[in-house]
């Protein structure tokens, strides 16, 4: 059985279906999440919300190579890569050390609970009002060539366990070229949560491989990969994914990184999320646990067989 059930070549959604170049255009933004399950807004968010949190991020690098003395004054002159690939450079802890703070930083919750993007969750999800774990946002950098956190074809539903229709705005800082790796959906994913196993039993917060935490029973993947779209996201656009939609990371082919916010948005009065007292995914309630079993029973398959010795 396919996860994914097969469409005719003329029935497949392109960019051109799930593209939006007016972030005030309300009811082809609904329409396009109800049908498509995933939409690219362009020129969301203003550049400006975009600049001040790179600028934050660079003045917090500058700071931190000053107080390690591998600081000069060329750096000044340098973008958030070049600093970034020098501190991971001379220790790669220091790189961990800005990875960290950048989610506590002002401009990151300014991003996170910009009006838009506020006002766009509300509207997707027909929310009252919103709740966003901060556990299940998540701020990215995929360096060249670096394969051990990406994730391959996953429903963000599995991990974040919110309700059905929340939706993830991935927003990048800096524009995502083709060799940098784009985001890749497939539109029409979204109508149910897939059954999926669990392996990786040990695997730890920030070890990568996180996308191999579920196994899903019932995926086609050359139809998958014949029906994604990859999106060209720039800085400032917003790409909103439905938690069921089926999406993948691209690798990054480039010599830059991809620096990208995802932001989780639910709707706290949605009946089932009420119904389990909010209990919601992988990272729940500062816990690092799998909760899907509890949540969805019938559709949790069990462990994946250890292999067997020689395998």
């Amino acid at each position: 059985m396919s996860m994914t059930r097969k469409q005719s070549a003329s029935s497949v959604a392109g960019l051109t279906d799930i593209t939006i170049d007016d972030v005030n255009d309300t009811d082809g933004i609904k329409s396009v999440f109800d049908e498509h399950g995933c939409l690219l807004i362009k020129n969301g968010l203003p550049r400006s919300s975009i600049d001040d949190l790179i600028e934050q991020i660079k003045v917090l690098m500058i700071a931190r190579m000053k107080s390690v003395g591998i600081f000069e004054l060329s750096d000044e002159d340098c973008d958030i890569d070049q600093l970034y690939n020098k501190m991971r450079s001379a220790n790669e802890q220091h790189a961990y050390e800005i990875f960290e703070v950048v989610t506590e930083l002002e401009g990151y919750f300014d991003l996170m609970h910009h009006p838009i993007n506020k006002k766009l969750a509300k509207l997707v999800m027909g929310a009252e009002f919103l709740i966003t774990p901060f556990a299940n946002s998540l701020f990215r950098i995929d360096r060249p060539i670096e394969t051990r956190f990406l994730f391959s074809w996953h429903q963000d539903m599995t991990y974040n366990l919110m309700n059905k229709n929340a939706a993830t705005f991935w927003m990048p800082l800096r524009d995502v070229t083709e060799d940098m790796g784009r985001l890749v959906v497939v539109p029409g994913t979204h109508q149910r949560v897939e059954p999926v196993m669990t392996r990786n039993a040990n695997w730890a917060q920030g070890s990568g491989g996180g996308g191999q935490l579920f196994v899903y029973c019932e995926m086609d993947e050359d139809d998958l990969e014949n029906r994604g779209v990859a999106v060209p996201a720039d800085a400032g656009d917003i790409l909103i994914l439905h938690g069921c939609t089926l999406h993948r990371s691209g690798p990054n082919r480039s010599d830059r990184s991809r620096w990208v916010i995802n932001t989780r948005y639910g709707d706290p009065l949605d009946n089932e999320l009420v119904d389990r007292a909010w209990l919601n995914g992988v990272f729940s309630r500062g816990r690092l646990r799998n909760n899907f079993h509890e949540i969805y029973p019938d559709l949790y398959k069990g462990e994946v067989p250890a292999p067997h010795a020689g395998e």
